[in-house]
């Protein structure tokens, strides 16, 4: 097998049989595989990518039994990838499976990795602010060079891709174990499209991306680390929205204390902050193989 194509899904029926048909489209001339990790989907994503495995023999289908985030879902397409190499594309249409193929080139060339640079992100502003900064942060803390976009489209060598696969921290960043063991890193430019379903990026995924960095890359020193910066950074703004909230409610005839609110606005920011997992990081419900 010269390529497996690692495909994380999640409510993505809109758009996932176009991914796969047009990955056959676009490497019909090469043997590859197709596997698509169903991550908790609460649409009929399992229901579609059972029934594309069933239609086709290089396609392997897998959904675990619980949502576990798009990173433990790629560590499972690892652990099922025969192929030479792996590339991992997005479910929802915006990197091109054609692109696939300049990656690959790149990488048989003599990379360990290689990543997809983009002349233009079709990605909302939000979303682009929150790739800079993990960037900016997996430069901090790793030995990524400073202008390498750590793109989630990339083609990895299976050698590389078995080291990766030796971590079984629930609390993963693939990219930091890609720096941490690849020797060779190599970039080409490709396209990349508007997606074909609504963003799931959101500002609790951004946190949690930013935990499961430094849990990576410190391991439980990274728990640490990231509880000790949710103090530093977090506390002080905290009780200034506390204060500030509580004067203007009084001010308006509102009777609430400070003690009050700041239980109220306590339990919203534990909400959204990412729990650390500790169980496997992934548990599979059924597969077609």
């Amino acid at each position: 097998m010269h390529l497996s194509v690692v495909i994380p899904v999640y409510n993505s029926t809109a758009s996932i049989t176009k991914v796969v048909d047009d990955c056959f489209a676009a490497l019909s001339h090469i043997d590859f595989e197709i596997v698509l990790v169903n991550d908790g989907s609460i649409d009929n994503s399992e229901e579609v990518i059972f029934q594309l495995a069933q239609q086709h023999p290089n396609i392997k289908a897998i959904s675990l039994a619980k949502n576990v985030g798009e990173f433990n879902a790629v560590m499972c397409g690892f652990f099922y990838a025969d192929g030479e190499y792996a590339v991992i594309i997005d479910d929802d249409g915006q990197n091109p499976p054609a692109e696939i193929l300049k990656l690959l080139a790149r990488a048989e060339s003599g990379y360990d990795v290689v990543y997809a640079q983009y002349a233009q992100k079709m990605h909302a502003g939000w979303r682009n602010a929150g790739s800079g900064f993990s960037n900016y942060v997996a430069w901090l803390i790793t030995d990524k060079p400073k202008d390498l976009y750590l793109s989630s489209f990339k083609v990895i060598r299976k050698d590389l891709v078995q080291k990766i696969t030796t971590y079984t921290n629930a609390n993963v960043y693939p990219d930091v174990l890609v720096l941490k063991h690849a020797q060779n890193i190599g970039t080409f430019a490709v396209e990349h499209k508007a997606a074909e379903v609504k963003s799931r990026y959101t500002f609790k995924k951004l946190v949690s991306v930013f935990a499961s960095m430094l849990i990576t890359r410190f391991g439980t020193m990274g728990h640490l680390l990231f509880y000790l910066l949710i103090i530093v950074t977090v506390f002080p703004l905290w009780l200034l929205l506390v204060i500030t909230a509580a004067q203007l409610l009084k001010g308006s005839g509102w009777q609430f204390s400070e003690h009050g609110l700041s239980l109220v606005l306590t339990i919203v920011l534990v909400s959204i902050l990412p729990k650390t997992k500790t169980d496997r990081q992934f548990e599979i419900k059924k597969s077609s193989f």
